[in-house]
């Protein structure tokens, strides 16, 4: 294992690396208490969690952990949900982590449930916002949006949001992330139906009423895994962490503490 300090500002927290399979990986720490690991959307990083970390850190000690080839972390050559819950897995062992539980956003709730099937020696409890098991889970909309998804689309339309990435993690090229993400997307099966009911830890599923997926998409996980619970947030879109932080800090809470 292979560690070095370095002082990049979320907040002012000092984040650090970790060596995984010769990359490195960044992760940030807060709070004490029993260990909670944040996995973040794409493309995107820890920052998804600004509004989530200050409380969840008064109660548990927080890891929050950016994505091979997002935020801070050194891209990989593989690019799947199953890369980055073999790598989550790899991190966890690392730091000598006995037990934790995980919350999840969007592309980390699918790799947080994984990481449930993976490690079940390990995991806890997961809350998984915004998680999703294969392609046909997304609504039309949104599947045609992965599928012509370019760099091109995101300069002409994403507001600036390229110019802004690229400042804050020079060290990743965002044209890559774009393209990586596409690629893992337009995968048809990302957890296998065998895999979800594999998952034998307290699930708790968080959804917008206006999220990217169809509603059936969402009652067929309910349904599969076996010990879950379905919370779906009102007046809400897939941002459910940005648009609603005091009530999934509140859900989280009342979750794990049960």
């Amino acid at each position: 294992m292979s560690l070095s300090s370095q002082q990049i500002n979320y907040g002012s927290n000092s984040g650090r690396y970790i060596e995984i399979s010769g990359r490195k990986v960044y992760y940030e720490e807060y709070g004490s208490g029993e260990t909670v690991l944040l996995l973040h959307g794409g493309p995107g990083s820890i920052a998804n969690f600004s509004k989530l970390i200050p409380e969840l850190s008064k109660h548990y000690h927080v890891i929050a952990m950016d994505t091979p080839g997002q935020g801070h972390s050194e891209r990989a050559d593989d690019n799947s949900y199953t890369f980055f819950a073999q790598n989550a897995s790899a991190f966890i062992d690392l730091l000598d982590i006995k037990k934790c539980k995980i919350v999840g956003w969007s592309d980390g709730a699918v790799t947080g449930l994984l990481l449930a099937a993976l490690r079940p020696d390990v995991i806890d409890k997961v809350f998984a916002s915004g998680g999703f098991a294969q392609i046909d889970g997304f609504t039309d909309k949104q599947k045609e949006f992965w599928s012509t998804l370019t760099p091109q689309v995101v300069e002409d339309s994403w507001g600036g949001w390229h110019l802004s990435y690229q400042e804050q993690y020079p060290q990743n090229d965002w044209r890559i992330l774009i393209s990586d993400l596409r690629s893992v997307i337009n995968k048809q099966v990302y957890i296998t139906e065998e895999q979800l009911m594999k998952i034998s830890c307290n699930v708790l599923l968080a959804y917008g009423d206006r999220d990217l997926f169809t509603f059936e998409h969402i009652i067929y996980l309910h349904k599969t895994i076996q010990d879950s619970e379905l919370f779906v947030l009102p007046g809400t879109s897939h941002d459910t962490f940005q648009e609603k932080p005091e009530m999934m800090s509140e859900a989280i809470l009342k979750f794990f503490s049960k």
